[in-house]
């Protein structure tokens, strides 16, 4: 059976983005993610008033995660998950720094705090598992990037535990980047196993244009170096294919970010076909 993966940053609700603010596209978004209805839903930038919206909006999701700063402050990196397709089997919140447990914390350069969000799903259907991680890395701090996808790649094999991994974000990083390097199996690589597949490069269909962030379509960003949203796959699954949806009413946008969405082949026979 496939399963619909999304990873969107739906850009902070605070901020003031004139005629692109919260108040005027927060229906939107909930039409734009409507169009697709994923099976599992990666969210960025997710403030606690965003969060509220989304859940008297879109009943079909439960919601999982913590806030940055801890209780409802900040933004979350939140999984969202179908309950009639889906269940949570455990799950927990990694904040990407030297103190990893402690809630609020950043190290390596980072003025905002950066975590990562993790979820064990039980398709319901026929009890197929995936471990589920999204995150959002640092836009301003090399290293705490680095490090940060260091912690990814170490949470995701603590936590596999034989299970398939999708890794999903907004990493603020381009394909040819070292968090990337760091994270994916690179093409003619071997003994690349303990590492990730990119779905957007082993999709059987995938998009041209690789844009992900557009900055409200004023930045005139194209082609990889905007691709810094991912959905990263581990082992490698077959990918069906991956999109970028640009939805938009008129001239405005759901975010400043377009959403990503991979079609993933998730069986439940997976560790007796991986073993």
């Amino acid at each position: 059976m496939q399963l619909s993966v999304m990873t969107f940053n739906i850009r902070n609700g605070l901020a003031d983005d004139g005629a692109n603010s919260w108040q005027f596209r927060k229906h939107l978004l909930v039409r734009a993610i409507r169009k697709e209805m994923p099976d599992i839903m990666g969210l960025q930038e997710v403030f606690w008033q965003q969060r509220r919206f989304l859940w008297a909006h879109l009943s079909e999701y439960e919601q999982f995660g913590e806030h940055r700063e801890g209780g409802r402050v900040e933004e979350a990196t939140l999984i969202c998950y179908r309950h009639e397709h889906f269940s949570l089997l455990e799950g927990g919140n990694v904040w990407l720094s030297a103190s990893p447990e402690v809630a609020g914390s950043r190290s390596w350069g980072n003025r905002h705090t950066r975590m990562a969000t993790w979820a064990r799903l039980r398709r319901r259907a026929d009890g197929a598992k995936v471990l589920v991680i999204n995150c959002h890395l640092d836009h301003e701090a090399q290293e705490a990037r680095i490090r940060g996808a260091e912690q990814l790649l170490d949470l995701s094999w603590s936590q596999a535990r034989g299970d398939p991994v999708v890794l999903i974000g907004d990493f603020n990083a381009w394909p040819d980047s070292t968090p990337y390097r760091l994270l994916t199996v690179q093409e003619g690589e071997s003994g690349g196993r303990n590492r990730f597949s990119d779905a957007w490069r082993i999709a059987r269909h995938s998009p041209v244009d690789q844009r992900t962030f557009h900055g409200w379509e004023q930045r005139g960003f194209v082609g990889q170096q905007a691709r810094i949203d991912w959905i990263l796959v581990r082992p490698r699954l077959e990918v069906e294919r991956v999109r970028c949806p640009a939805y938009r009413e008129g001239p405005r946008l759901p975010s400043d970010h377009y959403p990503v969405v991979a079609v993933i082949d998730l069986r439940p026979d997976f560790r007796r076909a991986s073993a």
